[in-house]
Parts: C-alpha cells; sequence; structure tokens
C-alpha cells in the first residue's frame, strides 16, 4: 500500500515538473517558463540617448537598453543584417537585488512547501523585423518599481540584461547612485 501511494506521488511530480518546464506557444520564447528567479549580476548605467554613464557589478551582456535606472520608458537600439532579421522578441522578469535572497519556502499544514519559479514573462515586444537599423521603445510604465532582467531573443539567440526602474530618483538604490554622480 505504501508503495503504491508512493509511486503515485513520485509520478505525480514529475508529470508536474515536466508540465512546468515547456513553452505555451513555441514561437514565442517569452512564454518559456523559467524555474528560477533571475538574479541582477550588474548594470550598464546609459543616460536618454543611450550613452553609457557607467557599469556597476558584472552585466549580463553587451545588450544596452536606455535610460538605465529608468522611471517609465526605454529604448534599445538593434542593427539586424539579412542573417539575423526575422522574429524578435523582448520580456522582462521580476530579478532579485543584488543583495536579496530567493525565499520560496512557504510553511502550511506542518510542512515547508517550496514554490518553484519567478513571476511570470512580462511581454514587453514581439515582431518580425527586416534587416537594417531599429529602435524599439518599451513601456514600462505599467510595471512597479525594481529589477528585472530583459531578454533579447534574435532568431533564437537569447542576450539578458539587468535594469531598474524607479519612479523617483530615491527609489535608486545608493550604490547606483553613487555611479550616476548624485550624492
Amino acid at each position: 500500500m505504501k508503495s503504491r501511494l508512493l509511486t503515485t506521488c513520485l509520478l505525480t511530480i514529475v508529470c508536474l515538473i515536466m508540465a512546468s518546464c515547456g513553452s505555451l506557444d513555441p514561437d514565442s520564447p517569452s512564454n518559456v517558463t523559467l524555474l528560477v528567479t533571475p538574479k541582477v549580476t550588474g548594470i550598464q548605467l546609459t543616460d536618454e540617448t543611450g550613452t553609457e554613464i557607467g557599469s556597476w557589478g558584472t552585466p549580463k551582456s553587451d545588450l544596452l537598453l536606455f535610460p538605465n535606472p529608468t522611471a517609465a520608458n526605454m529604448s534599445i537600439v538593434l542593427q539586424l543584417g539579412k542573417d539575423t532579421s526575422g522574429f524578435v522578441a523582448i520580456w522582462a522578469l521580476n530579478a532579485l537585488g543584488p543583495f536579496e535572497e530567493e525565499n520560496n519556502f512557504s510553511y502550511g499544514g506542518g510542512a515547508n512547501v517550496y514554490i518553484a519559479g519567478p513571476s511570470p514573462a512580462i511581454n514587453l515586444f514581439e515582431g518580425i523585423l527586416l534587416d537594417g537599423t531599429h529602435t524599439i521603445f518599451l513601456d514600462l510604465a505599467d510595471l512597479p518599481g525594481g529589477f528585472y532582467t530583459v531578454y533579447l531573443s534574435i532568431g533564437g539567440n537569447l542576450q539578458a540584461a539587468d535594469i531598474f526602474i524607479a519612479r523617483n530618483f530615491e527609489d535608486i538604490p545608493y550604490y547606483l547612485k553613487e555611479l550616476m554622480g548624485s550624492p
């Protein structure tokens, strides 16, 4: 009896794990479900024109979103060639700050339960882009302030960058303010 119950429980867990690792739409990389919340590793600080002011930590890639930090809107400039034109997707996930730790354990009914995965992906852009230079404007006004990891998929190649949304200058962490030249 115990072995049948154990087998049923294990089979249920394996099925749930397999279901959570899939994609809702294989054509949209933003629908991929991750099992961990991304953590900020570094930020490229940029102004409204895309000029880099400085960098903090170790940025995940050379992907340049500007301005960073931002209050509501960001832009990204993409230079696509004939070999990179096609489907482009940009999405964001809430990210843990550099000094935050993920705590997905919840206590209930006498047991600790692990709740896997980050919050759902936030679609920022999806479309077909031909070769040439493209400026994409990202409206972040509806997102709460805080750290995010933004993902860019061009023809299946993936890049990521960390950003910070701050509605007021006071919301920006002290270590980013110092890099921006503010006391």
